[in-house]
């Protein structure tokens, strides 16, 4: 196969956007797409060697399984063991735990199936998943572990006409795609079947399902517009855009156009791929993608309350040096062909080094991260969600509405007025704290959560699809309940970004007043940088005992603009009860106030209900 440095210039165009997307540059807000155009580029790639090496009659799977073992295996295992050292250092058990199921699954090649379960809603964030990045190398080789043996079925047996069932899969991967980002989002992004059409979108490329390109001015128009669209979906996309789905063809049409603008001839923008520096990224950016992330995970979690533009910097620096070194020393030397007797010896030291990761991770898991490397002083507890009514109340992301179980979710009964409690995670976790408190409390209240679903009629995040039906039982709850006061709360900083809007919230409150009914608004709590569990421990490994800590939610802005949508009185803050300024306490002397990076305990919930329903007379 001739080589292209457009090529290796197109993966510097995928990678960098990735790269500056997960430091948190802000134009790059669509750079998560240079992950789709690496599929793009795989498919194309891995498609045109099977398909030569078939035509020449030369092809054989262990041949096949042996470049990928030789092009992938060794970068991936050494980072691996340098993140699993790094990680026994600083991880704390629960994470740690996580962290060895996450090595498993990687050795697998099934991250992305462990991923895609555990994005519950109160699963870690990304920054406790040093290996979270391996989703899409899983995928990849899920593609690989099926494809050639299609394509070699498809010439043995059915003279090529790989057309009658390779198109017909694209088109439904495709379809999966666009449905599954309506009905399962989180399946939809991490798992093969909604992405498989991006690799085949390349492989089509390489089974010259498309012409040759004959006039210099379409190679220069299709590779423009390529471009083109790669750049829009690198600086317009976000995380509000619903993806991949629909919106997944803008970048892989886009990679896609300029691949085959190359295949016949040359162009200005394939002459500026191929430009030293772009090809050098090029060559580097599986060492790149692989390095990136653990390095930027553990910097977080290190210098988490000082970390500065200056770590971001240190971080770019370093994971180019180490893709340098990978790339120089450790990629490159291992690629080389070997006999059929060195294969077999490569296939025993692979299933040998698997089995290795396999067993160490396993290892971590059963032994629950190993707490006693941090002595007896680490802190570390569960929350049961049974008390915020989990399952029943307070529905998960994939539980219907109809799942809500209706006169049951009643806290309290036998009060002349019915109140209903309307909101996402941050209005369940008042439920424990509410039910300490009844007796300061006039009404009936009626539970209705739903996770992520912040309670506004017009609110519709993507990744949380059923809280645009969920909102919309409302009105039917209002009159079957004689509901005459509603509560609304909510993680109001995550749902800002999610693209609630504060005109949205008051149109719903609006509505709801229209009705005679009175609303009350919890506004903004705390809600810390990471856990604060791991807040606390790292303080005391430093010596220092902290209760409190500076949060990155703009608590006052938020809490003032909410203040203005309600009638004056009836908005009450809680972050009072524990914050000055952007510090906030996250325990006492007697207990946590809060269990995770800002949902409450019971002893919170009970100190936060009792200020709360100090203000709200009802």
């Amino acid at each position: 196969m001739k080589y292209r440095a457009d090529i290796d210039g197109l993966r510097a165009v995928a990678i960098i956007p990735v790269v500056l997307y997960h430091t948190q540059f802000k134009l790059f807000s669509g750079g998560f797409v240079g992950v789709d155009i690496f599929f793009v580029i795989s498919g194309y790639l891995i498609t045109s060697l099977i398909l030569e090496e078939i035509k020449e009659g030369r092809f054989t799977i262990a041949h096949f399984y042996e470049r990928r073992i030789r092009r992938i295996f060794p970068a991936f295992f050494t980072v691996l063991l340098a993140t699993a050292a790094i990680a026994a250092l600083i991880m704390f058990p629960g994470d740690f735990e996580q962290f060895g199921k996450s090595i498993v699954a990687a050795t697998l090649f099934a991250a992305n199936f462990f991923f895609w379960t555990k994005t519950e809603y109160f699963a870690a964030g990304a920054e406790t998943k040093p290996l979270l990045h391996t989703w899409s190398l899983s995928v990849e080789e899920q593609f690989y572990l099926i494809f050639p043996l299609i394509l070699l079925i498809s010439y043995k047996y059915f003279q090529g006409r790989w057309k009658s069932f390779l198109i017909p899969a694209a088109f439904l991967s495709l379809l999966l795609s666009i449905w599954g980002m309506h009905s399962f989002p989180t399946a939809t992004f991490f798992l093969f079947p909604g992405r498989a059409w991006e690799l085949l979108l390349g492989s089509f490329l390489a089974l010259n399902l498309f012409p040759p390109i004959a006039k210099q001015w379409q190679r220069e128009g299709y590779s423009l517009i390529g471009i083109a669209l790669i750049l829009w979906a690198v600086f317009q996309f976000s995380h509000l855009t619903p993806f991949p789905g629909a919106y997944a063809l803008v970048p892989c049409v886009g990679a896609l156009l300029i691949i085959y603008a190359g295949r016949d001839g040359p162009s200005l923008i394939g002459r500026l791929l191929s430009t030293p520096p772009l090809v050098f990224i090029g060559l580097i950016s599986y060492s790149l993608y692989l390095w990136h992330w653990p390095i930027m995970v553990f910097s977080r979690q290190y210098f988490y309350e000082r970390y500065s533009d200056w770590h971001t910097a240190g971080i770019l620096a370093i994971s180019l040096l180490l893709s340098v070194i990978s790339w120089r020393y450790i990629e490159r030397p291992f690629r080389k062909k070997g006999s059929g007797k060195s294969r077999k010896k490569l296939f025993a030291v692979a299933a040998t080094v698997m089995t290795l990761f396999i067993a160490a991770g396993s290892a971590i898991d059963i032994n629950e991260g190993w707490p006693a490397r941090f002595g007896d002083d680490l802190v570390t507890f569960s929350y049961d969600l049974s008390q915020y009514k989990s399952g029943t109340c307070f529905l998960d992301e994939q539980q219907h509405y109809s799942e809500w179980r209706g006169e049951s979710c009643f806290l309290q009964t036998g009060h002349d007025s019915n109140t209903l409690l309307w909101g996402d995670s941050f209005a369940a976790h008042y439920v424990p704290g509410i039910m300490a408190n009844l007796d300061k409390i006039g009404s009936n209240i009626l539970l209705y959560s739903a996770g992520g679903c912040a309670p506004s009629l017009s609110y519709d995040p993507v990744y949380r699809t059923q809280c645009k039906e969920f909102s919309a039982q409302i009105q039917t709850l209002l009159s079957q309940y004689h509901i005459s006061t509603v509560i609304l709360v909510a993680g109001w900083d995550l749902a800002l970004q999610n693209g609630m809007s504060y005109g949205g919230l008051e149109d719903t409150i609006e509505l709801l007043q229209k009705k005679g009914i009175t609303v009350f608004l919890i506004g903004q709590s705390p809600r810390f940088e990471r856990s604060v569990q791991d807040i606390f421990n790292i303080s005391s490994a430093n010596r220092r005992i902290a209760s409190k800590s500076t949060i990155g939610v703009d608590i006052q802005t938020i809490n003032e603009k909410l203040r203005t949508l309600v009638e004056p009185g009836n908005f009450i803050d809680p972050s009072a009860l524990f914050c000055s300024g952007q510090v906030c306490r996250f325990k006492d002397k007697q207990d946590f106030f809060f269990w995770d990076d800002g949902h409450m305990t019971t002893y919170g919930s009970e100190k936060a209900a009792e200020y709360i329903f100090s203000q709200i007379n009802i």
